[in-house]
């Protein structure tokens, strides 16, 4: 294996798994936060829109990622 093989490997595992942190949040925010250590009032609708907001910054982040590697 090459270095570069193993780079675009890892580059592509690391954006794959922010992909999945940022679904988590969009998906299921309450157990997301709880992963991070951090229990929010979801009643709350600044909360609930904060949860939002960081899922789709880290699904951007994930794919950002996968673009530069094309």
């Amino acid at each position: 294996m090459t270095v570069s093989i193993v780079a675009y490997t890892l580059a592509g595992l690391i954006a794959a798994a922010i992909i999945f942190v940022g679904t988590r949040f969009i998906v299921a925010p309450r157990v997301a936060a709880a992963g991070y250590g951090v229990q929010p009032d979801l009643a709350q609708p600044s909360v609930g829109a904060y949860m939002r907001v960081k899922g789709i910054r880290d699904i951007a982040s994930g794919l950002f990622v996968i673009i530069l590697m094309a």
